[in-house]
């Protein structure tokens, strides 16, 4: 379900693609420093979003830290380390956790689920009461597929309200419209999931809420309403710093699948 939220390279700097990176390999040394090697692999861009949002919003001052990364050694790496950061990398570790018990019950992929048992444990110990907000909500979406749910606003709404839960970092002034901004993205990255799994999800008989009937002009305009909700409520927020790298993500990033795939079907 994640793999969407993530940054137009063509449209953005050396700069800026540099300042981006900083914050994806700070959440992947988050991972490795708190979960070892199996957090890492859980290591995604739409927490990276979170990361730098929740950054900038708190006024982080960004220094980079130059390390070896083991993966790429020979290459010059710089990353940012910071509360929120380590934050993201909390709820990575969670939402990882429940996606491979998903993926068990839905295709027997029971390594995963055992492999990152341990670190959730040690995440959900952090951050019980968010742990149980979206172990509920989870259930209530699992009760929902169960009852092949065509609702797609009431399904992707629950998912919403778990990437709200994950936004807010604290409770402050900026609650509401960062509370807001979660809720919709999480709507479109449920309905992108969903548009973008249903030809894989009909050969294996899975649940999608567009198997019934799929009306292509139709999930554009829906996907295209909760992103417009979504900055509409990010232009709320004080951001200064990688204000241009957020809204590239916003404006484009989140579409770079969707179109990658219409241009192969239009090719074909």
């Amino acid at each position: 379900m994640f793999g969407y939220v993530v940054i137009d390279k063509k449209s953005l700097t050396k700069e800026q693609i540099q300042n981006y990176k900083n914050y994806y390999c700070g959440l992947c040394a988050a991972l490795k420093r708190e979960y070892g090697a199996i957090g890492q692999m859980t290591l995604n861009f739409d927490l990276t979003f979170v990361a730098l949002l929740l950054s900038d919003l708190y006024e982080y001052e960004e220094k980079a830290e130059q390390f070896t990364c083991t993966i790429h050694p020979l290459t010059r790496h710089f990353r940012y380390g910071n509360e929120y950061i380590d934050y993201c990398a909390d709820m990575t570790v969670l939402l990882a956790y429940y996606k491979a018990l998903d993926d068990l019950k839905d295709e027997g992929k029971k390594l995963p689920e055992k492999a990152l048992r341990k670190a959730f444990e040690k995440a959900k110990a952090k951050y019980p009461k968010k742990d149980a907000f979206i172990a509920e909500k989870l259930d209530e979406i699992s009760s929902l597929e169960e009852q092949k749910c065509t609702n797609v606003d009431l399904i992707s709404g629950l998912f919403g309200e778990i990437m709200k839960e994950i936004f807010l970092y604290r409770k402050d002034m900026w609650e509401e419209p960062l509370g807001n901004m979660g809720y919709f993205l999480g709507k479109f990255i449920y309905l992108m999931d969903a548009c973008m799994d249903l030809p894989q999800d009909l050969k294996k008989n899975l649940y999608n809420p567009f198997a019934s009937g799929y009306d292509h002009e139709a999930v554009v305009a829906s996907l295209e309403d909760m992103i417009s909700h979504c900055v509409r409520e990010y232009e709320r927020l004080p951001i200064i710093t990688n204000d241009i790298i957020l809204k590239n993500v916003l404006y484009s990033g989140v579409w770079l699948n969707y179109e990658s795939r219409y241009r192969r079907e239009a090719k074909k």
